[in-house]
């Protein structure tokens, strides 16, 4: 069955035995490292798929059974039983069964330390990462959905930790080199100046001299290293704040596009529909949660 939400489209071509839980984060929850939306277990059919415009929080997909494919950012990777993707589901993402069946955990949360995680984990672009024990994993997550479908006093504090000990896990084997390089230096430091002063006018040249490299240099080893030139990056980050300030705050148009860099509101309101397929009162009042 194909549903087709404002923010989303999938086909529940899915096993009987899939189940999903819905949390109701409480105050308490909300306070701690790390808080769940929803999180649920799925055998995923020959066509199933997930299409994904915007999300809050961040997705945590881990592969038991079968294969699956994982788009996201421009880049596509094949996962096998084992395989983790950690992704900012505020941005586009889709995935779909490969073959006859694909079974996948999943856990969509948010927390103080959420990104930190994340941004660990994915130094030098986003990439698969292997369990070390996907037994254990599946466990983990496990917990967590049955502390999400019948919370004790002490579920947000025991599911918090059970996320961290998941986490902690997939840091030290993203650590050891299991799936890619890290950023090199200039790059890190040309896309540290970026984050610091994407509200700014900041030309290439600035950001090639923090980076203290050629304008041409830094480019091609910042596309190579990160699949986006550093200017995409850039029209990312003010894109992806103005989403955020679309969602939570009643500032004009006019106001986020100059709080997010743009120096001209229809550049901004262009860029946006580029990169979404709508302009920014559009996706406003699709009222995306």
């Amino acid at each position: 069955m194909i549903v087709r939400e404002p923010n989303r489209e999938y086909n529940l071509d899915i096993t009987d035995e899939s189940c999903g839980v819905i949390a109701n984060a409480s105050a308490l929850a909300r306070s701690l490292p790390f808080f769940v939306y929803c999180a649920g277990q799925i055998g995923a059919k020959k066509e199933c798929y997930t299409k994904t415009w915007y999300l809050d929080g961040v997705l945590l997909l881990v592969t038991t059974r079968g294969q699956g494919s994982f788009s996201f950012q421009g880049k596509t990777c094949v996962l096998n039983a084992g395989d983790a993707v950690f992704i900012d589901c505020t941005q586009y993402h889709e995935y779909h069964t490969l073959g006859d069946f694909w079974e996948n955990y999943y856990i969509r949360f948010d927390g103080s330390a959420a990104r930190t995680y994340l941004d660990y984990i994915n130094k030098g672009g986003w990439r698969t990462v292997p369990c070390s024990n996907i037994e254990t994993t599946r466990k983990w997550i496990g917990e967590i959905i049955n502390l999400c479908i019948t919370p004790g006093d002490h579920a947000p504090l025991e599911i918090s930790l059970a996320l961290s000990r998941i986490l902690t896990d997939l840091a030290i084997n993203a650590d050891k080199g299991a799936a890619g390089p890290d950023l090199s230096v200039p790059v890190m430091h040309a896309k540290e100046f970026i984050d610091r002063h994407y509200t700014n006018q900041i030309t290439l040249d600035e950001i090639a001299r923090a980076s203290l490299l050629s304008p041409y240099h830094l480019s091609r080893i910042f596309k190579m290293q990160t699949g986006l030139a550093p200017h995409a990056y850039l029209l990312r980050q003010r894109i992806d704040k103005a989403k955020r300030l679309l969602l939570t705050t009643q500032m004009s148009i006019q106001d986020i596009s100059e709080q997010v860099g743009f120096s001209n509101v229809n550049i901004f309101i262009r860029s946006f529909k580029n990169a979404m397929g709508m302009t920014p009162t559009a996706f406003r009042s699709k009222n995306f949660y």
